[in-house]
């Protein structure tokens, strides 16, 4: 995956919007472990020690992120008992293969985001 492409545009939307320290942190952990598709499947409790922070807090920040558009999660559907990791979409609705500079819609409001 090129990692340089995802990453370059994490540090962009925490330079242009209202990004936090710790939302940063997980878009970073997340960035570190994405597909070329920027798709990753990490468990809570690596991403929470990738980013340095606790499992409840990066459960916090992960709804906030999903709730501002950066972030897509799809929640594994498991009997009780069962563990399976969710899927983080970095980006949801842009094709990070292909890009290649910062994304246009970054410190847009949310409904601007294409």
């Amino acid at each position: 995956m090129n990692h340089s492409i995802i990453a370059r545009n994490v540090r962009a939307l925490g330079k242009k919007s209202a990004v936090n320290g710790g939302q940063k942190a997980v878009l970073f952990a997340l960035a570190s472990r994405a597909k070329d598709s920027g798709k990753a499947w990490p468990g809570y409790e690596c991403l929470a020690h990738d980013s340095g922070i606790s499992r409840r807090q990066l459960i916090r920040i992960v709804t906030a992120l999903e709730e501002s558009g950066i972030l897509k999660v799809s929640r594994a559907k498991v009997r009780p008992g069962q563990n399976r990791s969710n899927q983080y979409q970095l980006f949801p609705g842009i094709d990070t293969r292909s890009v290649e500079g910062p994304f246009s819609w970054m410190g847009t409001p949310k409904g601007a985001i294409r």
